[in-house]
């Protein structure tokens, strides 16, 4: 039917839309702020904001207060597990691969208490390595519909936290070796 037509339509214009911003822009914070304009339609969030494993020990934390720089990050036990989880032993939601989760109430003062986490899965490893939060301003009803953009989105959103910590990785080690070389051999 038409209206059939349309929804496809509008799905498809969405995730091209997410891709285009991935691969379009290497500004982390243009991306993030791209894909919540582009999943609006379907995902009524306020925000949105990743949690990503730098290593085995450090959590980066991008989100918008800290213009998605990425800071280091403490991650409530509850989520922390999640890291590192092969992608077999994911337990989302019976609908999909997602969860829709209550945000501490420190949080409060973005809005919601409303959250919906999403994986993100290392290619390399094929374990969490991210997870995204999208900070809902309402409930809402997980349909297929939304599963299927949640579960289309997840690979190039993936790849777009794995560049960024890359990118951020590269940028510490550069800085490091930086500051050894302004160092006086002397004083030390």
């Amino acid at each position: 039917s038409n209206s059939d037509f349309m929804r496809l339509s509008r799905l498809n214009r969405m995730l091209k839309e997410v891709i285009q911003s991935m691969v379009l822009h290497r500004d982390f914070k243009e991306v993030a702020n791209l894909i919540l304009e582009a999943t609006e339609s379907l995902i009524p969030a306020n925000s949105i904001e990743f949690y990503a494993m730098m290593d085995e020990e450090h959590i980066v934390h991008l989100a918008p207060e800290s213009g998605f720089r990425g800071a280091p990050a403490q991650l409530e036990p509850e989520y922390r597990a999640f890291l590192g989880l092969p992608r077999d032993h994911w337990q989302g939601d019976q609908v999909g691969p997602y969860m829709v989760i209550n945000l501490p109430i420190d949080h409060l003062e973005n809005g919601s208490l409303r959250g919906l986490l999403l994986p993100l899965f290392s290619h390399q490893t094929n374990r969490v390595n991210a997870l995204v939060i999208f900070r809902l301003k309402h409930d809402i009803i997980v349909d297929d519909e939304l599963a299927m953009v949640l579960s289309r989105i997840s690979e190039p959103l993936g790849v777009a936290i794995e560049r960024e910590t890359i990118f951020q990785n590269l940028e510490k080690e550069r800085d490091q070796i930086y500051q050894r070389s302004i160092r006086d051999p002397l004083t030390n």
